[in-house]
């Protein structure tokens, strides 16, 4: 997950957008 603020140490997810099966790498959005 990229940082949205330069302090920004966690984060969570809402909702997940990626089906299951398909490949994710660093630096999809």
């Amino acid at each position: 997950m990229p940082a949205l603020s330069p302090t920004m140490e966690e984060g969570a997810l809402n909702k997940w957008l990626v089906k299951e099966g398909d490949e994710v790498r660093a630096g999809d959005i």
